[in-house]
């Protein structure tokens, strides 16, 4: 995660509000965010950036630094400081060499030493008679009596000055840290600032024997050679072992007291040229790892606006400028090229004694002193041992010279590819040709900075390239690149021969990360699809023996690519999901789920590895361990995969599902698709390619043959269930569009219950277990507290809902809130909290219900526009002061299906919780719609009473409201063309509704034939609504539908010849 800028007072704000408002915040937070790590703690602490870059410790200015120092920090209210110290070496050819008169050298050195170990050091007492130089004609060194090196000789350099480069030898760098005993003692400075043994302070022994421990836990060191040559730079989690004296002797100066730890930790180090700044796309990135060919080359593939746009910018980029080119050109002019050597330390300020805590006294005591400890002979002679010095000129040409052949082969895939990559090109590159020129920029990049980790080994090891580089220190490649063409010029692989993946099959890839940071995953995804189609059908073509085979294989091939990366989508979902449940719980052994935890993750790990996991498996074995891993309690085991609000699919309405999403221009997947998966990309890829493949068939004929595919796919590898969305069990917020591992829809029918839970049943106590469940769930169905769903309920099973205390586990309000605006979602909030408080009520107990019945009815909810005029005749002849009667005559109209301009809700559950509140807004007189309607005043609700553009008949049918006016088939207004009924005659009404939901098994039916007529309730009869239904209620409904149909066509008799105490007809009911 980046991290945040923050101004002084921005900074100041969040003090004052994390010391105001973080305990409220904690404790209303949600679990997820109180992590174990937060447990008990509060913030403390920020971190402060400062002074990035800033020259610092020039000897000639260090007072006036240390002023400055002090005044821009104050050190006594810091806890830690980190910084980062770098220290330049240079190299220059020397035109001749001057010795400095010893006179000279005594004025500043009254007193001189033979070495800069205080231990071994001798004075020298007469420096005129001390000789120059030693037997081999080197300069014999003077040490003053800090240890620092005192120089004999003025050097002459050239004009202009010549500067030399330097690489670090690396095969000499880890003697740079092979731990030296006696630099682990206690080190302090001596009154002549040498650095000495602090042997008031030190226990030799025991050091003897830390100095032992540590030399075998001496930090890590990543060489980096650079031009495939044994030189470059190094990084190390530690520092060389000559510094640590230093180190030791700046903490002893600074520390308040004894005991402790060390005032000034060393974190880290490194050492590099310094054409790396030269060098740099940015902070983090050198100019050869931009991948400018590969990421033009992959533009070829550019699908939406956006990265055809940047495809174009890329290829005009490339065109105009070569940036290999670019890169060889800001080398040669890079003006300095000196080693520089980073050291990264962590000094503890609150161990400072409190004399040095200011600004200035930090300066002079830790900044200024870990710096000139780099120029120390005792650590630049380590650094000097380990350094290599090319003559002015040489570094960085050597580079361009040994990365030659390479760049050649580059420059003439690149020709070869370039005609494809026009905007106005028909024809895509091949994506053999994308991937080598991503090769061999990788080994260039690899060139320049030396890392590992820029080389795509899983493809380079089987193309030879990486392999040959760790076994020779040279890329080498395997006789499958050939050069051809009429010039023998033309690089290539055979597709035939390119490496794939040994489990996907997929082929193996060096252009992801350029691809993926260029134009982003999705486009990655499109083209490695493409890739491994044209892969797929190269390798497992001439089976075909005729046009049609060749399209059914061709077809097949890309169904099989989309179940199998689906198949690894699950897997990946199913793995984090339960990876993410069991972390926390698996850092507490003591945690009481901690072993149920681990059972978990071991079920996991064995599910993985089967090849079809939404199989069943032999013995049901692959169904068992999915369920171990994703039940969150072991008791939950024994209920199987919990079934999502579908519960059952068939495997073409799954194709259907996912192909019309698809097809769409909806951008995040949805459920049962992962949003994080590739499923989405690679069935819109194959979808757009099945358009060239059969090309010659129409749009509707490719569609269903390409399902038929999918589906024989799916069907192939045993896909027979999948995860689905979980509705929002809380009812706050918009119910997820994600799978869970909580929620599983079954393509097809589900093996016998029964026959399940024996495969659950591994150890004598699971069978316990699992029996003990089996008899606890019946229990808990009936069980007023227990779960329950809306979905799926049909309406002769609405009674048994009758009794919740719970609200339904898809209660979906949330996702209704979402969808209202307004005085909508006003009124929506007040009747969720209505419905949530006093589930028991009337008011809700009949909301409820007519709501399930309603949905039940989808989608045919709506009436013919314009109604038939004889309904309209009819309604206008009743007396308003008779609700009964009107709403009789407004039920005569037609239920039918939507217009095709309106959409509707796919969601049954998001529908019921919409109808739910908006039928409890309109029956409970405490709404604050019922109110208003009440004083006359609905101006406020106009956006509700015309949600979604319906008009109040669907009220009329059920019941709520009645009217007389023809304008209700239209444009109404309440309380003019049609009113709420009455509070008592709705309570009558609930009543009825209740007591006929009760009566089984006839009565729901009964309530049926009153609210939707004969043929609707048939129809909601022959779609299961009705179970059990006695088969004699079947006669009488035929016969008073026949009966009905003679007295509508003959006409003698009509609505007005009902009494106003005679009930409407009733079929079934029991008194």
């Amino acid at each position: 995660m980046d991290p945040f800028e923050f101004s002084s007072e921005q900074l100041n704000d969040l003090n004052i509000t994390l010391k105001r408002l973080y305990d409220s915040w904690w404790r209303h937070a949600p679990p997820s965010y109180k992590s174990p790590l937060l447990e008990g703690r509060i913030p403390a602490a920020v971190t402060l950036k400062y002074g990035q870059n800033r020259e610092v410790c020039r000897p000639s200015s260090a007072a006036s630094d240390a002023q400055i120092w002090s005044r821009d920090c104050d050190f006594s209210k810091l806890s830690r400081v980190a910084f980062a110290l770098a220290t330049h070496y240079r190299a220059s050819p020397v035109q001749s060499w001057t010795p400095i008169p010893p006179d000279d050298v005594l004025a500043k050195h009254p007193l001189i030493y033979t070495t800069p170990d205080p231990e071994t050091r001798e004075v020298v007492s007469d420096l005129h008679a001390y000789p120059l130089y030693d037997d081999d004609n080197r300069e014999l060194s003077l040490y003053a009596p800090n240890g620092r090196r005192i120089p004999r000789h003025n050097a002459n350099y050239f004009n202009p000055y010549r500067p030399a480069a330097i690489l670090q030898d690396l095969r000499r760098v880890p003697n740079l840290f092979a731990a030296q005993p006696s630099h682990h003692y206690q080190w302090c400075y001596d009154d002549e600032g040498a650095v000495v043994r602090d042997r008031g302070h030190d226990n030799p022994d025991e050091r003897e024997v830390d100095a032992i421990l540590d030399g075998i836990d001496s930090p890590s060191v990543h060489l980096y050679p650079q031009g495939f040559l044994p030189f470059g730079q190094w990084q190390s989690d530690g520092i060389i072992d000559p510094l640590r004296p230093h180190i030791s002797a700046i903490s002893r100066t600074l520390k308040q007291h004894d005991g402790g730890g060390p005032v000034v930790e060393p974190v880290k180090s490194q050492c590099y040229n310094n054409i790396a700044h030269y060098t740099r796309h940015s902070s983090r990135h050198h100019i050869a790892q931009r991948g400018a060919y590969s990421a033009t080359a992959a533009g070829a593939f550019a699908e939406s606006f956006k990265s055809k746009s940047t495809a174009r910018t890329l290829y005009a980029a490339t065109t105009a400028s070569d940036p290999h080119v670019d890169l060889q050109g800001q080398m040669e002019r890079a003006s300095q090229t000196y080693l520089r050597f980073e050291n990264v330390y962590k000094v503890h300020v609150q161990r400072i004694a409190p004399e040095y805590r200011t600004g200035a006294q930090f300066y002079l005591k830790a900044m200024l002193p870990l710096s000139t400890a780099c120029a120390h002979p005792t650590v630049l002679d380590a650094i000097k041992s380990t350094s290599i010095v090319f003559r002015p000129g040489v570094f960085p040409k050597v580079m361009l010279w040994t990365l030659y052949p390479i760049r050649a082969t580059l420059d003439l895939l690149w020709a070869k590819v370039l005609p494809s990559l026009d905007p106005n090109a028909t024809n895509k590159p091949n994506p053999v040709d994308v991937e080598l020129i991503s090769v061999f920029e990788r080994l260039i990049n690899f060139g320049h900075t030396g890392a590992m980790k820029v080389l795509a080994t899983g493809l380079m090891d089987r193309l030879w390239a990486s392999r040959a580089i760790v076994d020779h220190g040279y890329p080498a490649f395997s006789p499958s690149l050939y050069f051809g063409g009429e010039n023998g010029l033309l690089p290539g692989i055979a597709i035939d021969d390119w490496p794939r993946h040994r489990i996907t099959g997929y082929p193996l890839v060096a252009s992801k990360r350029s691809m993926e940071i260029t134009f982003g995953r999705e486009h990655f995804t499109t083209y490695h699809t493409l890739f491994h189609i044209h892969l797929t059908i190269a390798r497992t073509r001439g089976s075909e023996n005729s046009q049609a085979n060749i399209m059914e294989h061709r077809l097949s091939v890309m169904a099989n690519i989309v179940a199998s990366t689906f198949i690894s989508d699950i897997k990946t979902f199913v793995s984090a999901s339960i990876n993410k449940e069991t972390q926390d719980i698996l850092q507490d052994p003591t945690h009481e789920l901690y072993d149920w935890s681990r059972a978990r993750k071991r079920s996991l790990k064995q599910w993985l590895k089967y090849p079809d996991p939404l199989n069943y498996g032999t013995q049901k074995l692959i169904y068992a361990d999915l369920v171990r891993a994703i039940s969150q309690e072991e008791q939950l085991m024994a209920n199987g995969l919990p079934p999502s609000s579908r519960a059952t699919w068939s495997i073409e309405a799954f194709v259907d599902h996912i192909y019309k999403w698809a097809k769409s221009s909806t951008i995040s997947p949805r459920s049962p698709l992962y949003k994080d998966g590739s499923t989405g990309t690679v069935l819109r890829t194959i979808i757009h390619e099945s358009c060239r493949v059969l090309r010659a068939h129409s749009q509707e004929d490719r569609d269903s043959e390409l399902k038929l595919a999918l589906v024989r796919a799916l069907t192939a590898k045993h896909i027979h269930f999948v995860p689905d969305a979980l509705p929002n069990p809380l009812g706050h917020g918009s119910p997820s569009h994600q799978p869970s591992i909580h929620a599983w829809t079954v393509l097809g029918d589900a093996p016998d219950a029964n026959s399940l839970d024996a495969s659950l049943a591994r150890t004598h106590g699971e069978k316990i277990t699992l029996q003990l469940l089996k008899s606890a769930n019946v229990l808990a169905n009936n069980d007023v507290r227990a779960d329950w769903t809306l979905d799926h309920l049909p309406i002769q099973h609405i009674h048994s809902i009758f009794n919740r205390l719970v609200l339904p586990l898809d209660w979906a309000f949330g996702a209704a809130i979402a969808s209202a605006k307004g005085s909508t979602r006003t009124l929506y909030e007040w009747a969720a909290k209505r419905f949530e408080h006093h589930i028991q009520h009337w008011t809700c107990q009949l909301s409820l219900s007519l709501a399930i019945i309603l949905a039940r009815a989808l989608p045919n909810i709506f009436f013919p526009r314009p109604p038939q005029d004889i309904i309209q005749d009819r309604l206008a002849r009743q007396s308003i002061s008779k609700p009964e009667r009107c709403i009789i005559a407004i039920r005569a109209t037609p239920w039918v299906p939507p217009p095709s301009s309106i959409k509707g809700i796919s969601e049954k559950s998001l529908y019921i919780t919409q109808a739910v509140l908006w039928l409890l807004a309109w029956i409970d007189e405490d709404s604050p719609f019922r109110i208003a309607v009440q004083n006359r005043d609905t101006t406020t609700f106009k956006d509700f009473t015309s949600k979604h553009g319906q008009n109040p008949l669907n009220l009329a049918r059920l019941g709520i409201v009645y009217g007389n006016s023809k304008r209700i088939f239209g444009p109404c207004r309440v309380n003019v063309d049609y009113m709420p009924r009455s509070t008592s005659d709705l309570k009558k009404w609930a009543l009825r509704v209740k007591t006929l939901l009760a009566d089984i098994p006839d009565g729901p039916f009964t309530l049926a034939l009153e609210i939707f007529g004969d043929a609707k309730a048939l129809s909601l009869r022959d779609e299961g609504n009705f179970p059990g239904m006695d088969k004699r209620t079947l006669n009488v409904v035929n016969a008073a539908a026949s009966k009905a149909a003679s007295i509508a066509s003959s006409s003698k008799r009509t609505l007005d010849d009902h009494s106003d105490s005679e009930p409407p007809p009733q079929l079934g009911v029991r008194g």
